[in-house]
């Protein structure tokens, strides 16, 4: 198509013809039909809208409008309203462990309170908020002051006496270093019994250890203080030897308690288990406690307990018949000597005591050994 056409596409108009033009009117919208139109678009967006939303904001019924009304309500509060502030959560802090804390205080005095010995060891007073010594407090006072107050010159006593044994030639000589005792004719001191010497040169040959003995039952005999000297003879054999402080002529001096260094009873463990003796029978032996020694013959519980020998490691079991008041307190001073039940201390093993024991009851109708008094926590005679 040239130039010319495309210019005027439709060509010249013949002669005699009139090219006529048609003119095309717009048609005019009412105001009223702009107006739906607006409002249909609105509604569109707001159903645009509408599918956008969450699942939580669609249709849901009153109760659960309020809720979240709620919810939203306490999501704005304040993090100091909700957490508390700083001094707030502190005061709960404080309040929680002094809960916590001030109990185990309480329960630590009642325990002092119960175990404190008016005559024994040091009296403390509060000064400024400070533990002192209170100012008439001698470290000789109580049943250990004999060793607590002048430790070097019973030290050098202790090996002087060990010496002694050693080195003794008749029993005469060594007579007023030894304990006096109601059963020397039972357990007389021979030289043959000493024939294996004690290592005693120096205090760094022996462990030493400060103790208590406390009379069992309901006796009126008073606490006494002892120290046990751990060591080994010369064969390399060890020895416990016990010391206490007693009068001799007048003047106190410190003695070899012989009957407990011995370990002496009037039968030994070997002896009593072969021979179960129906009599009751003097015995110094270690004893332990576990809840699985426990029995139960018929109606009656026994308390269970392992007797062991610490020389020869005999050992064996012996109860208390749990079925009278008398016996229900024996068994609660031998587990008080074992610190049994006790969820401070430590439970005692092979602790040293001395027992009356005979095997069965007075009735002769059982079969076991059975513990009839607890004579004292320990070898050593208060």
């Amino acid at each position: 198509m040239s130039d010319d056409e495309l210019k005027n596409p439709l060509g010249e108009v013949p002669e005699g013809m009139v090219r006529k033009r048609r003119k095309v009117r717009r048609k005019r919208r009412s105001k009223e039909s702009s107006v739906s139109a607006n409002k249909v678009f609105e509604k569109g967006k707001d159903l645009l809208f509408g599918m956008q939303k969450d699942e939580r904001e669609q249709h849901v019924d009153v109760a659960e409008q309020l809720r979240r009304l709620k919810q939203d309500a306490d999501d704005d509060k304040p993090l100091d309203d909700v957490w508390g502030t700083k001094r707030r959560s502190s005061s709960w802090l404080w309040i929680l462990l002094l809960g916590i804390i001030m109990p185990l205080i309480i329960i630590g005095i009642i325990i002092s309170k119960l175990t404190q010995n008016p005559n024994e060891g040091p009296e403390i007073e509060l000064k400024d908020g400070v533990g002192v010594l209170k100012k008439d407090f001698s470290a000789s006072d109580g049943p250990n002051g004999w060793f607590l107050g002048d430790s070097e010159s019973v030290t050098s006593e202790v090996i002087r006496i060990l010496n002694a044994l050693n080195d003794a030639k008749t029993l005469e000589e060594v007579e007023p270093s030894i304990r006096r005792s109601p059963y020397r004719s039972l357990n007389s001191i021979s030289l043959d019994r000493l024939a294996n010497p004690f290592i005693a040169e120096t205090i760094s040959d022996f462990e030493l250890i400060i103790g208590l003995s406390k009379p069992g039952g309901s006796s009126d005999v008073e606490e006494r203080g002892f120290l046990s000297v751990g060591g080994n003879h010369e064969d390399g054999q060890a020895f416990t030897a016990y010391f206490v402080e007693e009068e001799v002529g007048g003047d106190k001096k410190v003695v070899l308690d012989w009957d407990a260094t011995a370990g002496w009873g009037e039968i030994n463990m070997k002896t009593l288990v072969q021979t179960k003796p129906r009599n009751e029978t003097l015995i110094r032996c270690l004893i332990e406690k576990k809840a699985i020694y426990d029995l139960e013959f018929g109606d009656v519980v026994y308390s269970g307990y392992i007797l062991s020998d610490r020389e020869n490691g005999e050992y064996t079991f012996a109860y208390v018949p749990l079925s009278s008041n008398a016996s229900r307190n024996l068994d609660g001073q031998l587990k008080g000597a074992l610190d049994y039940g006790n969820f401070i201390l430590p439970l005692k093993e092979n602790e040293p005591v001395t027992l009356r024991v005979r095997f069965g009851n007075e009735k002769g109708t059982s079969t076991v050994f059975e513990i009839t008094s607890l004579e004292h926590e320990s070898w050593v005679r208060p």
